[in-house]
């Protein structure tokens, strides 16, 4: 099974810019599993069989993944806003950044798709 570790716990460093905007889409090749309290994103074959590679979500990626996959989409701007609100104890230019680094993370991976 792997670690997903790509959300930071706001402790993480990088550079990512948020200047442009965009959809934000799930590839339809990863479903989210709920095992106990465990979140896991497992990646589906062409055949819809579950592949044994598990990828451990923490509650914040979680939370993104969700809010992507309930709005079938959504821009970049309108999840930082949602994030902004969620975890509004953190300064948003930290979300900002985080978020930026994550989005990254999930498109290297092909668990989103960016559409301008």
């Amino acid at each position: 099974m792997g670690q997903f570790y790509a959300v930071p716990n706001y402790l993480r460093k990088g550079e990512y810019s948020m200047d442009s905007d965009y959809k934000i889409y799930i590839n339809k090749s990863f479903i989210k599993r709920n095992i106990s309290d465990e979140r896991f994103l497992v990646p589906v074959n062409s055949s819809g069989k579950e592949d044994n590679l598990f990828l451990s979500l923490n509650e914040t990626a979680s939370y993104i993944y969700d809010v992507i996959k309930k709005n079938n989409g959504i821009s970049k701007k309108r999840l930082f806003s949602k994030l902004c609100k969620k975890f509004d104890e953190i300064e948003k230019k930290k979300i900002k950044k985080d978020l930026g680094i994550y989005l990254d993370q999930l498109e290297k991976k092909n668990i989103i798709r960016k559409k301008s």
